[in-house]
């Protein structure tokens, strides 16, 4: 039984790290491009998702709902090498995607004149976003109106 969930968990790893690489070649072939910051964010951000289906998926496969909860599962299963060493392959790989990331924030900060919300301040309802699940223009004014009640999620990191 311990052999299952050790190869599942392992299997889940090494899929998630893959994946995660995957992510950062492209990425990083997209920004090496002479517009390619701008076709990053504007056209293959949608691409930048299938991350979060991995996890989804491999959430799903171990029952579990967080990544602390998943992590917490890891550690149990520490004492085997291949997990260990495939969980630390996927750290550094998170580490390097986190640093991409990073340094898009710092652009994106270039592009909008440095302005950064702090708690409080009044969010730019204006700005224009992409509905997910249309594709279509939209801004946060437009699902603010009618008195509905609404859960706004913006997503950085896709883990």
């Amino acid at each position: 039984m311990e052999d299952e969930v050790v190869a599942d968990i392992v299997s889940s790893l090494k899929e998630l790290n893959d994946k995660e690489e995957q992510l950062i070649k492209y990425s990083r072939d997209i920004l090496r491009e002479e517009n390619g910051f701008s076709v990053f964010v504007d056209d293959k951000i949608k691409k930048l998702f299938s991350l979060a289906f991995v996890y989804k998926n491999v959430f799903q496969k171990h029952d579990v709902k967080t990544k602390e909860e998943f992590e917490r599962l890891i550690r149990k299963y520490f004492r085997h090498s291949n997990v260990r060493d495939l969980h630390d392959e996927l750290v550094d790989t998170e580490d390097e995607w986190d640093s991409i990331l990073k340094d898009l924030d710092q652009r994106m900060g270039a592009l909008s004149n440095g302005k950064v919300l702090s708690i409080g301040d009044k969010s730019p309802v204006d700005t224009e976003l992409v509905d997910a699940r249309s594709g279509k223009a939209t801004s946060i004014e437009q699902f603010l109106t009618g008195g509905k009640h609404i859960v706004l999620v913006l997503l950085r990191h896709f883990a």
